[in-house]
């Protein structure tokens, strides 16, 4: 991941897997940082190198490394234990040519990539038009919980402000993460970094977006998103903007 990592002109992530690597082999380092920053880092290269593949007459080449190292960096930040669902990298169910990690059986994946993507839309279309209560409305109960109407507001517009101006238009890049049936559900909040309080069963998707500011220059913001399913519907149980 370092060398394809500065290869896509990531420097920074390159040094994180490299320090990482590092204090792996010494133990320096707790299991849970690594894990944390490794993930953390992996989603960066992703992003980038989504962007690099769509311009570049090699993409289909880096996608291939991409989805690799994906599959070899999982495995070895969570190890698979006895009696663990199976695994299966997707293809296509964000829409485009990337691939999605399904855990458990497959039977119901595609309706759930397809839910999971419609209340992203949603909620970021209600975001762009400024119907802040709607949007809040789609905050799962365990978000709500915190996350008070003022404090939605005030943490979006303090995004804005980091991140070059309100958003206006959302793309959909990637499922990273499916959990497929019950037993899927079963794993670990850590595994993902789901909020501690998401109740199991409800986990859906993680979601990676991309939420452009200024669309004619296609400058913007990544945005990662968990989704899970409650009684009134799907719903966003955690999101996070961020600059490469």
């Amino acid at each position: 991941m370092a060398d394809f990592s500065e290869k896509l002109g990531a420097d920074k992530e390159a040094a994180t897997f490299r320090k990482l690597h590092t204090g792996f082999a010494s133990r320096e380092l707790p299991t849970k940082q690594i894990q944390e920053e490794a993930w953390k880092a992996k989603a960066f290269v992703a992003f980038k190198a989504v962007r690099i593949a769509k311009s570049s007459p090699d993409g289909t080449d880096i996608s291939k490394e991409l989805s690799r190292l994906g599959i070899a960096l999982s495995e070895a930040l969570f190890p698979p234990a006895p009696g663990k669902p199976p695994e299966t990298y997707v293809k296509g169910l964000a829409g485009n040519d990337e691939t999605t990690l399904v855990i458990g059986v497959l039977d119901d994946a595609a309706n759930i990539a397809k839910r999971a993507i419609s209340v992203v839309q949603e909620f970021s279309s209600s975001i762009f038009k400024r119907d802040l209560g709607r949007a809040h409305d789609l905050c799962a109960d365990e978000l709500r919980r915190w996350m008070t109407p003022k404090r939605f507001q005030g943490a979006l517009a303090k995004a804005d402000g980091q991140f070059g101006g309100a958003a206006v238009e959302c793309v959909v890049e990637r499922l990273n993460l499916l959990y497929a049936d019950e037993a899927a559900r079963q794993i670990t909040n850590k595994q993902g970094f789901w909020p501690k309080d998401t109740p199991k069963t409800n986990k859906r998707a993680t979601v990676g977006a991309f939420w452009f500011t200024h669309p004619a220059e296609r400058r913007g913001r990544w945005v990662a998103l968990w989704v899970t399913e409650q009684e009134d519907g799907y719903r966003i149980a955690k999101f996070q903007q961020h600059l490469q």
